[in-house]
């Protein structure tokens, strides 16, 4: 594993620095929308309007800095940014190694982190039925029930997917019939899980430079 050129660095470091600023927004974004959800329960007051925004704003955003974080990945071992907006295509595209290793993180998430509560949202235009609805955020359904079905990483993968393509164009698609859901528990697995494998590659290839450097001043 040899050291990046210091160009490719440059990019590598522009395209982390974007998708933390994602992440930024996405997780105030949720908590604004989560605080403003709790809020509202605990007081037995009707739900604030715009929970549908900030559902929408935290998931483009989140689902987007997956994207890039799984780009980076590539960049980092293959030494190109992949294209496109396909989650599992991306996750496709990475050596065997780190899928697996991005597989395993994920999996740890889910171990360490099972019973923390998250909010899930169901965006509908056309939905019959709402545990939780408010006249203000029309198609808006949330659930925050602890007992939800467990997503594997590849059925997490399927569902963060399309949300940034979709999310984006809600405004345009509500009319024509729109359904999505965010899910915030899995989609925040796989944030971490792909942030966790660009930390512990980094580590590996500095170890890597510096081995190829000491090696290189004993011969």
């Amino acid at each position: 594993m040899l050291p990046i050129p210091i160009t490719n660095t440059m990019s590598l470091l522009s395209a982390l620095q974007l998708a933390k600023g994602y992440v930024e927004l996405g997780r105030r974004s949720y908590t604004d929308l989560s605080e403003a959800f709790y809020k509202s329960t605990a007081d037995n007051s009707p739900l604030p309007s715009g929970l549908t925004t900030r559902a929408i704003v935290a998931a483009m955003v989140l689902s987007f800095a997956i994207e890039i974080y799984l780009k980076a990945l590539a960049f980092q071992r293959l030494g190109t940014f992949t294209r496109g907006h396909v989650l599992e295509e991306l996750i496709d595209h990475l050596p065997s190694d780190v899928q697996a290793a991005v597989r395993q993180n994920y999996e740890d998430q889910v171990s360490n982190k099972l019973n923390f509560l998250h909010l899930r949202f169901e965006l509908s235009t056309s939905h019959t039925k709402s545990p939780t609805e408010n006249s203000a955020s029309p198609g808006l359904v949330i659930d925050h029930g602890d007992e939800w079905p467990g997503r594997t990483f590849d059925e997490a993968i399927r569902l963060a997917s399309p949300l940034f393509v979709k999310l984006r164009y809600f405004h345009e698609d509500a009319r024509n019939g729109f359904v999505s859901e965010i899910d915030f528990r899995w989609l925040f697995y796989l944030l971490d899980a792909v942030r966790t494998e660009i930390h512990a590659d980094a580590i590996q290839r500095r170890k890597s430079k510096l081995q190829f450097s000491f090696t290189q001043s004993q011969t």
